[in-house]
């Protein structure tokens, strides 16, 4: 979901995304319980916190939450970069 997350937001305008940070905060805060503990909101809440990743994405050096790392760019000690350090036959 997050790197569909991504590519949608690369699309929209700058406006769109502020008013969409605004919702995704209100969902998150309003629903967080749900998203930790189950509910009715438990989907919503999800897909807020995936839609949020995807924009702290764009920051530089990315995002990692709860060990799931997204990027935009390459950048030095990307996880996923083979410029991190890591060996080839790393797991």
């Amino acid at each position: 979901m997050l790197p569909l997350a991504i590519e949608e937001q690369s699309r929209q305008s700058r406006e769109q995304i502020d008013a969409m940070r605004e919702e995704l905060l209100d969902t998150i805060a309003a629903h967080g319980d749900d998203l930790q503990f189950g509910g009715t909101h438990q989907r919503s809440a999800r897909v807020a916190l995936a839609k949020a990743m995807a924009l702290l994405a764009t920051a530089e050096g990315g995002v990692t939450i709860l060990g799931v790392h997204a990027c935009t760019e390459d950048h030095e000690g990307c996880p996923g970069s083979k410029t991190s350090g890591a060996p080839d036959d790393a797991p």
